[in-house]
């Protein structure tokens, strides 16, 4: 279970070419991800309805087939919250998960945000919720039960998936931040 960063992303490239499901996910994902720079292209009205009824969608039948799991997702959440931040956490990561769909969704009907942070939301995020598919597609073809913190830390796989997930949102989050830092500095010193 200690692997290096890059033989975490090994292990991530395995999972979605071993088998037709991970393949589906990493196409998925893919598709997102063209769908969201056309829209940057084409401003299509279609395209920003469908992105979000997608990813809700997705989310929702996740979220419906785990509801247990999601309701003690969002109480160990509040809990981490006041407690704790501990990494890897599926339920924190669920928590990212979520934020990481309405970020997306800002993202394709936020008019004033510039094309260079459209395509670093695109980028980070898309491949973000591509890692949560190939996660959850792994969860469910082996059959792991969820609530069983311990059964699932014992995966290379979902601790590789989780890690490097966290690792990109943490990436994104501090890029993110650093570019509103500019922006700032930008309007308030540049004449």
């Amino acid at each position: 279970m200690d692997l290096d960063f890059f033989s975490k992303f090994v292990v991530i490239i395995q999972y979605f070419f071993s088998s037709f499901l991970g393949i589906e996910m990493f196409f998925i994902g893919l598709i997102l991800f063209l769908f969201s720079l056309f829209n940057i292209k084409s401003k299509s009205f279609l395209v920003k309805l469908a992105i979000p009824i997608f990813l809700l969608l997705i989310l929702l039948f996740i979220s419906g087939g785990f509801s247990n799991y999601v309701i003690d997702s969002v109480n160990a959440f509040f809990k981490y919250i006041m407690n704790y931040y501990y990494f890897p956490s599926l339920s924190f990561y669920y928590i990212m998960t979520v934020i990481v769909v309405f970020v997306l969704i800002y993202t394709l009907f936020c008019e004033k945000m510039s094309v260079v942070k459209r395509v670093i939301n695109y980028i980070f995020l898309c491949i973000y919720f591509t890692l949560f598919l190939g996660l959850m597609s792994f969860i469910i073809s082996k059959k792991m039960e969820l609530t069983l913190d311990y059964s699932i830390y014992q995966s290379d796989v979902v601790l590789s998936f989780v890690q490097v997930s966290n690792f990109i949102f943490l990436f994104w989050f501090l890029l993110t931040c650093f570019y509103r830092l500019y922006l700032y500095f930008q309007k308030k010193f540049d004449v």
